[in-house]
């Protein structure tokens, strides 16, 4: 059987753009390069990843968006909190790139590149 990771990454191998990045920011978002993420929070995977087939898994995005509301993550790191919240929103479609064209999405890039890139200047 593969892993949870594995099967999210098939799940969304087929869906759109925003939703696969959504996914890969779950899985791979680490605060400062340690090992935990999302996806070993088994609270959230037991509330918002559907097995889909044994082969693939898909996050359920209005569960995640529910079970995010819900939580008290005021302990958690802000830096994960912040991914995971900026990563829900890409998969339940907040920011409508869908329907964007390319030129509107690139605007939306380089704001969040000004804005993650502040510090550097």
């Amino acid at each position: 059987m593969s892993t949870l990771a594995e099967r999210l990454r098939a799940g969304a191998a087929h869906r759109f753009p925003h939703e696969q990045a959504a996914v890969e920011l779950i899985l791979d978002f680490h605060e400062d390069g340690g090992r935990w993420s999302w996806v070993s929070n088994e609270d959230f995977t037991n509330s918002c990843v559907v097995d889909d087939d044994g082969t693939s898994a898909t996050i359920d995005w209005d569960r995640a968006r529910a079970w995010y509301n819900s939580q008290d993550l005021s302990n958690t790191v802000d830096s994960l909190r912040a991914a995971l919240d900026f990563a829900i929103s890409l998969g339940e479609e907040r920011f409508r790139f869908r329907w964007m064209a390319k030129s509107e999405s690139d605007m939306l890039a380089t704001a969040a590149a000004r804005a993650i890139n502040w510090r550097s200047r």
